[in-house]
């Protein structure tokens, strides 16, 4: 599909100036937040009973919560690039850094810091690189854009060093923060893992860096050529054996830790924001590009289109506070970000299609703001690749109660998600 000249068509005016056809901007500024690999479920808001998360139920408590928000995908650059662009990856063509023949984003696909940038916000994101790099095309419309590989602890401070230098000084700006501290492998500090983890698990799986880096420099390594974070990797999933219920079980309380880990980190850090006044006047948005498994279907890690890799939390802060506590349950997606947040920002941005109503997604503002959902059920579309290289051939579209998923390998399937939530049935 070509997207010539969008550029031109692009016309941006700056919160408070919104054009017809979107509400009036009730927020001059945008933190947007990406916990990559973070389930909808691993939150208290979202049912877990694991209490893994205060600092999180605290903001859900303080914003509108989605109930069902599902991703495009289960790899982080397709859906994070449906996050910055309103398209779906079919659309935009951006996969992970390791897919043959995946491109950077077309220079004719304008990007949300883009539009962002053109009406006059100044802008910064801070990543934990990967298949998020620059490369790709997420760097474009940043003024800043740090992509070096990093934990929250050592990320957070950046950012706490531009919104002090930067932010305060700007009429307007937007942060893009995203953190693989949840991703695999499961390795979170000491005093989690005693926490959320079975101190008598009897398998061989190594929970923490300090066990693993212990055990590789003591002789016991499984993957002798990698090096860096692979060797990590690698020695982490070679002691794991995925026929265990055992050994799933310790997966996903290793996870859970993590999960811990990261609400503290970030946490802390979001109330400290909040008590220095750096996110006055600020919309904040946290939300994640894929969840993650644990056997459910049969496989670790994402690589399927089943509810545990699909569906993902959305907590909507407005600066006022209207809505806090609020829960929408009507199903949205990760192409209705963009127009949604472009219509809390007050900013007026025609789409790649024309005026600004041919977004492909659906704008959820008017229903933070108060509007009750309407409309009937949606069609709800997610693409994977069966193996790296493959095109998108492998597709899951639930409609109403209904899942219809279809592979290469075992054809459609249908299954009623009301009678069988876990997907596990096929009629």
């Amino acid at each position: 599909m070509a997207f010539a000249l969008l550029a031109a068509l692009c016309a941006c005016a700056p919160a408070g100036e919104g054009g017809s056809g979107g509400p009036q901007g009730v927020a001059d500024h945008l933190l947007l937040i990406s916990i990559d690999t973070l389930r909808a479920d691993a939150l208290g808001s979202y049912g877990s009973e694991d209490g893994a998360t205060p600092h999180l139920d605290r903001l859900s408590e303080q914003s509108v919560r989605f109930a069902n928000v599902w991703a495009p995908g289960p790899k982080t650059a397709p859906s994070h690039m449906t996050l910055f662009t309103g398209l779906p990856p079919r659309v935009h063509g951006v996969g992970n850094l390791k897919t043959s023949g995946s491109p950077r984003l077309s220079a004719d696909i304008a990007t949300l810091p883009e539009l962002l940038a053109n009406a006059g916000f100044a802008t910064a994101g801070f990543t934990g690189g990967g298949n998020v790099k620059g490369e790709l095309g997420f760097d474009r419309g940043f003024e800043i854009y740090d992509d070096q590989g990093q934990t929250l602890p050592k990320k957070l401070p950046k950012v706490t060093n531009w919104l002090q230098r930067r932010g305060l000084q700007e009429e307007h700006w937007f942060a893009f923060v995203h953190t693989y501290q949840v991703h695999d492998p499961y390795l979170p500090a000491p005093e989690f893992a005693g926490r959320f983890a079975d101190p008598d698990y009897p398998g061989k799986i190594l929970g923490t860096r300090e066990a693993l880096g212990a055990a590789i420099e003591g002789g016991d390594d499984l993957a002798p050529r990698s090096r860096g974070n692979d060797r990590f990797v690698a020695n982490f999933w070679r002691r794991v054996d995925e026929e265990s219920e055992t050994d799933l079980a310790y997966l996903h309380q290793l996870y859970t830790a993590g999960v811990a880990e990261m609400d503290r980190d970030l946490g802390v850090t979001l109330r400290r924001w909040d008590s220095n006044g750096l996110l006055e006047n600020a919309l904040v948005v946290l939300t994640s590009d894929h969840g993650e498994e644990f056997g459910e279907h049969g496989r670790t890690m994402h690589h399927q289109l089943w509810s545990e890799t699909l569906r993902v939390p959305l907590l909507v802060r407005l600066p006022d506070g209207t809505g806090a506590g609020r829960t929408i349950d009507r199903p949205v997606q990760h192409v209705d970000l963009l127009p949604s947040v472009l219509d809390l920002l007050g900013v007026q941005a025609d789409s790649p299609f024309g005026p600004r109503e041919s977004w492909m997604g659906e704008s959820w503002a008017p229903w933070v703001l108060g509007d009750t959902p309407s409309g009937g059920d949606r069609s709800l579309l997610a693409e994977h690749r069966s193996l790296r290289d493959n095109p998108l051939d492998t597709h899951a579209l639930r409609r109403g109660d209904l899942l219809l998923y279809v592979s290469p390998t075992e054809g459609p399937r249908l299954f009623d998600m009301r009678a069988d939530p876990s997907e596990q049935e096929q009629l």
